[in-house]
């Protein structure tokens, strides 16, 4: 999910930058080729229609974890009662992408040997 920094006050000095930054979610371009019944966003927190804003501290590095989840309980006259659940578990933290840099192997220098 891309969140971009986004400046509250973009009339703001320089000074206490970090106060007057937020994330604003993106939208990912994927989403609008998909077609309907096709795997996409399915909550308020993803709908890419509607705007969605976080202070720049409620974002670890590492990321966060969302999931909502029906649960349901029963009282002790046996009555049900169902709620929606969230739940934020810290993420896993930055992927490699498994690109590898070029390497110099001190061994053999060309030119030489």
């Amino acid at each position: 999910m891309p969140l971009l920094p986004e400046r509250i006050d973009p009339d703001a000095g320089p000074a206490d930058l970090a106060a007057q930054v937020r994330l604003r979610r993106s939208r990912m371009q994927a989403w609008a080729l998909l077609g309907p019944g096709q795997a996409g966003p399915r909550s308020e927190l993803l709908d890419p229609t509607r705007p969605r804003w976080l202070a720049e501290e409620q974002v670890p590095r590492d990321g966060v974890r969302v999931e909502r989840a029906w649960q349901l309980g029963r009282w002790h006259d046996g009555s049900v009662h169902v709620w929606l659940r969230y739940r934020v578990t810290p993420g896993r933290g930055e992927s490699s992408s498994g690109v590898r840099w070029d390497l110099l192997d001190r061994e053999q220098a060309p030119g030489q040997g």
